[in-house]
């Protein structure tokens, strides 16, 4: 019974798993493409066949090595956007307009990855690319469904909106709260800009300290791949930030002897944001914080903000992704 409780709450902890529980429990799970189709020509009764025909596109391919099962898109969608979406912000819900963008923002990276298929495997949706996937747990069996629910709502509100940019599904990304400001794309995603998100920074969580003793915070940064290895007695040279873009977050930051990237150090670290200072302070290297996530894209908390006063998820989203269209298909 234990062994059967733990691997309950490992497979919870990845997306896809808990939207396969998900459908699997409402009865949304099929065992071939055909019953897939019977299941939307019988929900579709009377309505035209081009709209049955766009529903019928995206399938998703789960193979569980003795059978494979399938799953239409949006009945894959909620387990997804309750696992992309933070549990709370300043200890209430987020509106109602975030869940739609956070659906949207799902959609359109699955279909990015698809493009003109109409099935992909569930092993290639690594959907972490976007943002860090917080993962559900059994723990709380009430937070995990009210998630659940709060997503599929947010599905259904939605159901079939993508964002494109000249005709092309574009990559979403997204992050918990910037640092008052988001990152650019630069030319490979004009549609992210750099755009102004200070509202995130009056949030609970928004700036937070870590402490490393010289020998922990050499030990760790070492631990790079493919950097030299940091003495606590190359810190005597100091820590110091080489670039930083825009929005405040790291490019460059010269270490001792060696040079890292933002993404490198907040890595090695275990930082939330690579929004960053260090300090030395005696024997002690203080590391403050700015944010949570890599700042590109929409911010989860400054959607939040934007919703409660009075943005729809358009206008939220056409906000944080500059010169994109929404379109249903």
């Amino acid at each position: 019974m234990r062994k059967r409780a733990v691997m309950t709450v490992i497979l919870l902890l990845v997306p896809w798993i808990i939207s396969f529980f998900w459908t699997q429990a409402r009865g949304e799970v099929r065992e071939t493409r055909d019953e897939i189709e019977q299941a939307v020509m019988q929900e579709n009764r009377g309505t035209d066949q081009s709209d049955m025909s766009a529903k019928m596109e995206r399938v998703i391919r789960i193979d569980q090595g003795d059978k494979v099962l399938y799953r239409r898109l949006e009945d894959f969608l909620p387990g997804v956007v309750a696992c992309q979406m933070p549990d709370e912000i300043d200890g209430g819900e987020y509106d109602p307009e975030v869940w739609k963008c956070q659906a949207i923002i799902a959609r359109t990276y699955i279909c990015n990855l698809m493009q003109r298929r109409t099935e992909i495997d569930e092993e290639e949706l690594d959907l972490d690319y976007l943002g860090e996937t917080k993962g559900l747990s059994v723990t709380d069996q009430t937070q995990t469904l009210r998630k659940l629910a709060l997503a599929e709502t947010s599905v259904k509100a939605t159901e079939g909106i993508v964002m494109k940019e000249n005709e092309q599904y574009i990559l979403p990304m997204f992050h918990e709260m910037s640092a008052g400001r988001t990152r650019a794309g630069g030319e490979q995603f004009p549609y992210l800009s750099s755009v102004d998100s200070s509202f995130d920074t009056e949030r609970d969580g928004y700036l937070q300290k870590f402490i490393f003793g010289k020998k922990e915070f050499a030990e760790k940064i070492s631990r790079v791949t493919d950097a030299a290895s940091v003495q606590p007695a190359d810190l005597l040279s100091g820590v110091q930030m080489i670039k930083k873009d825009e929005a405040g977050y790291v490019d460059e930051i010269k270490i001792g002897t060696g040079t890292y990237t933002g993404d490198e150090v907040r890595y090695s670290l275990r930082l939330p944001s690579p929004c960053f200072q260090v300090e030395e302070d005696g024997d002690e290297i203080r590391v403050i914080v700015r944010g949570r996530g890599h700042g590109y894209g929409l911010s989860q908390s400054g959607a939040d903000s934007l919703a409660r006063k009075g943005w729809g998820y358009e206008e939220i989203l056409s906000y944080y992704y500059k010169n994109i269209t929404l379109i249903f298909e």
